[in-house]
């Protein structure tokens, strides 16, 4: 609760501590309850490296909101520099995995298609 500005909304965000399934388990479990279903990752990614974790975990595609409403705030150049930051975290990434396509970043099992 450190963004919390007042005693009142500590305790009211501190109700909620822990509130809800991490998304990489998220993933995890809807993989292996039903391994052909489609999923997107999306909750608390906040960068490239986030988007490939959860992409080699079995999801489809992640999405992210925050960092980029943020950014639309302050101008539309801050937001192309954010996709191309973003952009050149997962190729990143995606290089020092050992990979070459976002179809061949499945993990535990799971081959993306």
């Amino acid at each position: 609760m450190h963004r919390a500005t007042d005693e009142f909304t500590r305790e009211l965000a501190a109700t909620f501590d822990g509130w809800g399934i991490p998304t990489a388990e998220s993933i995890l479990n809807v993989k292996r309850t039903a391994p052909a279903m489609t999923v997107f990752a999306s909750g608390g990614l906040k960068d490239g490296l986030d988007i490939v974790k959860c992409i080699a975990l079995g999801a489809s595609l992640g999405g992210m909101a925050g960092q980029f409403l943020k950014a639309a705030a302050v101008s539309a150049e801050k937001v192309v520099k954010l996709i191309k930051l973003t952009q050149r975290q997962i190729q990143v990434a995606m290089f020092a995995a050992g990979v070459g396509e976002v179809g061949k970043m499945g993990s535990c099992g799971i081959e993306k298609t």
